[in-house]
């Protein structure tokens, strides 16, 4: 259902992609631990196992690398991946991938795919222009993993577009934070802080024109017009 999601997600169905990540997340939810053992055992024994621990060169070269889980095997010798910042990797050759450990796997793998599933339905909302409703999912997968800078940042983005710029900021700043070179990230919350300058600024000409009309009304610092004696009434 995830992969399916992914599928539909990229091919701009945003709307088909945000009901196959719900029904992702409602199996995932209905099943019980023993289950979950049951389906791990179970799985076909091949190179990898869903919900196993491996690391991926990151994209463009080098040898840096990023970890991640097996979320899908493709059965054509290659993988879709999981990563750690909850970003999809598909299509991953096996001789690329590096397994970690095995341990684990059962109870972290329902986890981490929980967290992506929450994660790219909180994307179709934004795409969406639902823009409450993907901060509220971008705030389910914070709950799962809160060092997930792709959350924070898609939290931070919507609010940024409801407007809430202040909590906005907090969330940008998190995520620049714990993914500190990611240029979009630094360049939307410079986005961000303009925005906040600008209302700062606004605020305090309408603040200022408001205190130059009370004083041209006589309007005393209690907030009340300095009353007529009775007797001239």
């Amino acid at each position: 259902l995830k992969a399916q999601g992914n599928q539909a997600f990229k091919q701009g169905e945003t709307v088909s992609a945000a009901h196959l990540y719900a029904s992702a997340l409602q199996v995932l939810g209905s099943l019980s631990e023993s289950e979950q053992n049951a389906r791990s055992k179970d799985e076909d024994a091949g190179d990898f196992q869903c919900g196993q621990r491996v690391a991926v060169p990151l994209e463009g070269g080098g040898e840096a690398e990023v970890e991640g889980v097996i979320a899908f095997d493709n059965e054509d010798g290659t993988y879709d991946l999981v990563l750690d910042d909850g970003a999809d990797r598909d299509g991953v050759p096996r001789g690329m991938i590096r397994l970690i450990s095995k341990d684990g796997a059962e109870t972290n793998a329902p986890q981490e795919l929980a967290k992506a599933c929450w994660l790219n339905a909180a994307k179709c909302a934004f795409q969406c222009e639902k823009f409450p409703m993907a901060a509220e999912l971008a705030s389910q997968a914070i709950k799962l993993d809160r060092s997930s800078a792709s959350a924070f940042f898609v939290r931070g983005r919507a609010k940024l577009s409801i407007p809430m710029l202040d909590d906005a900021k907090s969330d940008l700043k998190q995520a620049t934070l714990v993914d500190p070179g990611n240029v979009q990230y630094r360049r939307v919350l410079a986005e961000c802080l303009e925005k906040i300058k600008q209302r700062n600024i606004a605020n305090r000409n309408t603040a200022q024109m408001l205190l130059g009309y009370m004083r041209a009304e006589g309007v005393t610092a209690a907030g009340s017009n300095a009353l007529p004696d009775s007797k001239e009434r």
